[in-house]
């Protein structure tokens, strides 16, 4: 079943087509309910964008939902002055994101596989990947066994490439068993090229990933000293921002910072996302920090520095060919006396911070990352005979787990170390971006 619509958590839907947007949307429900449409971007795999719309409440009354109708611009103006305003056609159906079994998402591999992303799959032996697609008037189907499916990532092999079309055919895919009937499937891909062909050949030494919502407040902070001490791409998967993040984001490009977002609207879905970033990047990273975006890589080494270096990075990753991944301890800084998000920034904000390390975050070697892309908490399986390694003073200072206006009973006072470096690397971007003033 082919759907481009789901119910997601909070009575939001997503809605996914071919037209980029140019103005205003609403989506129109059945039973003549509309509400506005915000666009999200353009998914990598399939080209289409994503757009989500609030399920009004009269349309919350029908028992079988259908998929709204996306109406764009002076379409929208029209139906809204309408004194029938237009609704959905029977038979597309709205999936449900809490409830559902659905494939979501795809990834075409510079290597020909496909990565299948899904939820709720009820049975992985015996598990096939379905295509179907068109060559020329023809719909061909085709169906292979899975290579690998470990938590909502099913690696395929690739379909057979069509004649006719030139191999720039837009191919649905699926997941199912023999006997059964495939998972609903929001996920297509376009033959032409994988998603990581279409980046520059060069291959950076690291690389950050990152997930999140509403994380502008974090984001110029984060990039900024992370470019400084050796990061040179990074990758943000927008969970739907609504804080202008493609404003920030554009500032940072401006500015020399290599920044590419990619749009990921699921939900609960984070080991996914994560997936995607380790093995669409493989071609342009040779090293990926897999953390958050209040989350700052430091080492005590760096007491003595009268600035910062893009070569500080870089003995953290001088590493035996055996290390896949190294382990990054992480110290949590508690609310330190702020009630809201402090306007100096995280590093000079927070200077309290708990005695021990709670767990790691990882820098992960990419060729080392096991070919099922399993990963638990920023941390992947290796490939067999490779091995992680971890350092006594490389660490990763952080808020995740702060909550403001919470004391902590185990936390040290006193400036953290991380605060005299980051003034250093503020009055010198600041010089030479004005992005800091």
């Amino acid at each position: 079943q082919e759907a481009d619509a789901v119910l997601l958590p909070d009575q939001v839907v997503l809605v996914l087509d071919d037209t980029e947007p140019t103005g205003d949307s609403i989506c129109a429900f059945q039973g003549g309910a509309s509400s506005p449409a915000r666009p999200l971007g353009r998914l990598p795999a399939s080209g289409l964008h994503a757009y989500v719309c609030r399920l009004p409440e009269p349309a919350q009354s029908f028992q079988q939902l259908q998929a709204p109708l996306l109406l764009h611009s002076s379409t929208s103006s029209a139906a809204a002055a309408a004194p029938d305003p237009p609704s959905p056609s029977p038979g597309r159906a709205l999936l449900n994101w809490s409830s559902d079994p659905i494939v979501f998402d795809s990834a075409l591999l510079d290597g020909g596989d496909v990565l299948v992303f899904a939820k709720g799959i009820s049975r992985r032996q015996g598990l096939r990947c379905l295509y179907r697609y068109s060559d020329g008037a023809d719909t061909m189907l085709a169906s292979t066994p899975a290579i690998s499916s470990v938590q909502q990532v099913t690696r395929c092999p690739s379909p057979p490439t069509p004649v006719k079309s030139g191999g720039s055919t837009k191919v649905l895919v699926t997941l199912g068993v023999t006997g059964e009937d495939p998972m609903p499937s929001l996920a297509t891909f376009r033959r032409q090229q994988a998603e990581s062909s279409s980046l520059t050949p060069h291959k950076s030494s690291i690389c950050a990933c990152t997930m999140g919502r509403n994380i502008s407040k974090f984001l110029r902070e984060w990039a900024l000293y992370h470019s400084a001490i050796g990061v040179d791409q990074f990758f943000i998967y927008d969970n739907g921002s609504e804080d202008n993040l493609a404003g920030l984001v554009a500032q940072l490009i401006s500015s020399g910072l290599n920044i590419t977002t990619v749009p990921w609207p699921w939900t609960k879905v984070q080991e996914a996302g994560l997936s995607h970033c380790v093995a669409t990047q493989q071609a342009s990273c040779q090293w990926m920090a897999v953390i958050d975006v209040d989350e700052f890589i430091f080492s005590t080494s760096w007491a003595g520095l009268e600035k910062p270096s893009k070569s500080l990075l870089e003995p953290v990753i001088s590493v035996d060919d055996s290390v896949g991944q190294i382990y990054l301890a992480c110290y949590d800084f508690a609310p330190s006396g702020q009630t809201a998000h402090p306007p100096e920034g995280v590093c000079q904000g927070y200077t309290c911070r708990l005695k021990n390390p709670q767990r790691h975050k990882s820098l992960v070697r990419l060729d080392a990352v096991e070919p099922s892309l399993m990963n638990v908490v920023h941390h992947f399986k290796l490939k067999p005979a490779l091995s992680k390694a971890s350092g006594p003073c490389w660490h990763v200072l952080t808020t995740t787990n702060t909550k403001l206006g919470r004391s902590s009973k185990s936390s040290s006072r006193g400036a953290c170390p991380l605060m005299w470096l980051i003034g250093k690397i503020r009055s010198t971007s600041t010089q030479r971006t004005g992005l800091l003033a």
